[in-house]
């Protein structure tokens, strides 16, 4: 029998994940856990982008309301 490679296993283990998680109803697929770090900080720097928008939502809108009522 033929020794896969490095790569074909690699690739065979995604695949099992990706359908397991397709079975599972599941939207994330993480094939590498030890990336955790990586994920957390672009998800702050994503948080972060959020908190700054709405941070100045409310004052645009109290501009929009206080010129529509003139």
């Amino acid at each position: 029998m033929p020794r896969s490679s490095p790569s074909a296993r690699s690739m065979s283990s995604a695949t099992a994940q990706a359908l397991a998680a397709i079975r599972d109803d599941r939207f994330y697929i993480f094939t590498h856990p030890g990336m955790r770090a990586e994920v957390e900080e672009r998800f702050s720097a994503i948080l972060a982008a959020m908190d700054a928008v709405s941070a100045q939502r409310p004052v645009r809108m109290a501009l929009f309301l206080s010129a529509k009522r003139r």
